[in-house]
């Protein structure tokens, strides 16, 4: 195994053990939780739309993004406290070339924290990096993982 791609690997187990969002115990329901803003699972079109079941069945799509929200837990911690999480948004991309994706604004920010994005060398990116734009240009045949962030 390369330096590159241990670094890699020991990035995505620090952040699962980091955020309980990419933990959970129970199966996502993509329904919203008593005292939740959302629901605990949306699935994206690269519009930034919720898919529907047309778009779920079509053969053709290669691009779609998965929002877990941080506040949508139906857990709670070994103390009995209620688990709360930063919004976590995946991006997957299929296909050969690159898809502008609309980034959802959940909490109203509009900021995502890029953590990881395998179209970089390595796939690691500055945990200070903030993406501020709407849409994200997502290269072809990658993954990428950001935090939704508060305002600045």
């Amino acid at each position: 195994m390369t330096a590159q791609m241990l670094a890699f690997t020991q990035r995505i187990v620090w952040l699962r053990h980091l955020h309980p969002a990419l933990r959970r115990r129970r199966f996502l329901q993509g329904r919203a939780p008593p005292g939740a803003s959302g629901k605990d699972v949306t699935w994206l079109t690269p519009a930034g739309a919720e898919m529907t079941v047309v778009e779920w069945n079509q053969d053709f799509a290669r691009c779609l993004g998965v929002l877990l929200a941080g506040d949508a837990f139906d857990e709670t911690d070994a103390r009995g406290q209620r688990l709360r999480d930063d919004n976590v948004l995946l991006l997957f991309n299929a296909y050969h070339d690159a898809i502008e994706f609309r980034l959802p604004a959940r909490n109203g920010s509009g900021r995502w924290r890029v953590l990881i994005d395998t179209a970089q060398d390595g796939g690691i990116v500055a945990a200070e990096t903030f993406h501020t734009a709407p849409t994200y240009r997502l290269a072809g045949r990658s993954v990428v993982l950001a935090l939704e962030a508060g305002e600045p």
